[in-house]
């Protein structure tokens, strides 16, 4: 197989043809770079009792698995568990129709018939005495950005650490021309170790670290980052066999980007390495965020920025900061917010969190938000994150003139999405659909 081997490596003619079965509680670490326990002359030697499961999508002769292996060596003691052959694209698939056969190669590492998913299943489950303190996966040859999360083997075997509670992470090249991976060792080092050694790190999170396509000395710095969104054009091909019978083969095709200056696709282009936190939780639901109050799910929080139709300009009143999430999210789109929550710890965690996120434009107020912030009114668009009776008379008071104002009316626990717009002529307001928010408590809601 063309491509570099890790350092000490030993190519085996059989390697794949005549594989030998594990031994049951065997010596799992192999001397060669590719698994190996940290050799006293490692940087990383108080690391030397870290164990780490480095899996992958591309089967266990990729390059990549053999580069990140012999980087994740210098600060622990490796166990490689690897597809036996390409599996891109198997997302988190099981195997469960047929039995599972691990062997140990040459070099020390397992071999699995499976997807990327059982790997890490049988390392943690039969092949690792000791469970892991972290799950590597990578390096990817390829990208996986945007909606490949969903689709990826090497983002799904990290996954299945992150469900087991073990800290995971997975890491890609943005391209499938691996010419310049290579170059890229030693800031995987660097990135690596700074991993590792972070006290607490956050539960049900795994990392999804994309490196740019450009020689290791070009890449500009490391930046957070969110998904962006990724469109296949022409995806399937249909084609003949030769035997006539139409067939159908996906894959291929263009892919356009989207996204804001803080997406994952644009981090790569510009030149830098992609860090993405993922969480497991997919659900489009409202979360509890502590003194019997909720964050809103991902879609209404949609709906009601697309509803006010921002340019950027605008001074906007919110009325139930919670989390802050909502909040950043306007900062972002608008030139002032104007913040209001009548739960003080909620206040200072979303003001503390808003400042850590250097978000600069917003000001927080604990008080009635029925009443509104009259000291900087009018506002542009007015934003209630809680449902009422009425709308509150002070927050049409503080309506610019064709200011626009969201809010959820109605009993407790079943409202209408409400748009209301002041005009020339008058007050105006639109239902936009069926929700289900906290009560708005205050002078002009419910009582507490």
């Amino acid at each position: 197989m063309a491509g570099r081997f890790p350092r000490g490596f030993r190519r085996c003619p059989d390697d794949l043809r005549c594989p030998q079965p594990f031994p049951r509680l065997g010596r799992y670490l192999a001397y060669g770079a590719c698994v190996r326990a940290a050799r006293p002359s490692d940087r990383a030697v108080s690391d030397a009792t870290l164990r780490i499961l480095v899996s992958n999508d591309d089967g266990v002769l990729a390059p990549g698995i053999a580069l990140l292996a012999d980087v994740c060596a210098t600060v622990g003691q490796v166990t490689v568990v690897a597809p036996d052959r390409e599996q891109s694209g198997t997302s988190h698939s099981l195997t469960l129709h047929r039995p599972l056969r691990a062997h140990r190669r040459s070099d020390g590492a397992f071999q699995v018939d499976g997807t990327p998913t059982d790997c890490v299943l049988l390392a943690l489950g039969a092949l690792m005495p000791d469970s892991p303190n972290w799950v590597f996966s990578g390096v990817n040859h390829g990208p996986n950005m945007g909606e490949d999360v969903l689709y990826s083997g090497t983002v799904s075997a990290a996954m299945e650490g992150l469900a087991a509670g073990v800290p995971s992470i997975a890491l890609s090249y943005g391209s499938f021309d691996i010419e310049h991976m290579e170059s890229h060792r030693k800031g995987l080092e660097r990135l690596i170790q700074r991993i590792v050694r972070v006290e607490n790190f956050p539960g049900e999170t795994l990392l999804n670290i994309n490196l740019p396509p450009i020689p290791g000395d070009q890449v500009k710095g490391v930046k957070v980052t969110n998904l962006g969104s990724r469109v296949f054009h022409e995806e399937i091909a249909t084609m003949k066999d030769p035997w006539g019978r139409e067939v159908h083969w996906i894959g291929g095709g263009r892919v356009t980007w989207s996204g804001g200056a803080d997406s994952d696709f644009q981090a790569v282009r510009d030149g830098y390495i992609s860090v993405t936190p993922l969480h497991v939780d997919l659900e489009d639901a409202a979360l509890p965020i502590g003194v019997g109050q909720t964050i809103s799910q991902p879609f209404t929080q949609a709906r009601y920025l697309e509803a006010l139709g921002l340019k950027g300009k605008e001074r906007v009143l919110e009325i139930g900061t919670g989390s802050g999430y909502q909040t950043a999210l306007l900062g972002a789109l608008a030139d002032q917010v104007f913040t209001i929550e009548r739960m003080r710890p909620l206040a200072e965690s979303a003001q503390a969190a808003l400042r850590a996120a250097g978000v600069t434009n917003v000001s927080v107020l604990v008080g009635d938000g029925t009443l509104g912030w009259s000291a900087y009114a009018p506002y542009h668009a007015i934003v209630v994150a809680a449902g009422g009776p009425e709308v509150p008379p002070p927050l049409v008071e503080q309506l610019a003139p064709e200011g626009r104002m969201i809010i959820p009316l109605g009993l407790k626990g079943a409202q209408t999405l409400t748009l209301v717009r002041r005009t020339a002529e008058g007050i105006h307001s639109a239902p936009i659909g069926a929700a289900r928010f906290v009560p708005l408590v205050g002078e002009h809601g419910f009582d507490a």
